[in-house]
């Protein structure tokens, strides 16, 4: 995975491609993202949200240190 940069727009994932990258069920993530323990998510409507997949590979790796 790179990086977006200008040329290349950041990739917003669905709740299932998240619960696939993270091994971790969709509740479990709702849960998180709930409580603010999990990646930081976009609120694209009052029930579309889609998680920055940048923002969820980081949050992977600070789990991981």
């Amino acid at each position: 995975m790179s990086p977006a940069t200008p040329d290349t727009p950041a990739r917003y994932l669905t709740l299932a491609e998240v619960s696939r990258v993270t091994r971790l069920s969709k509740s479990t993530i709702r849960r998180l993202t709930k409580a603010g323990a999990g990646p930081s998510v976009c609120r694209i409507s009052p029930k579309l949200h889609r998680w920055p997949e940048q923002s969820v590979h980081e949050w992977m790796r600070a789990l991981s240190a």
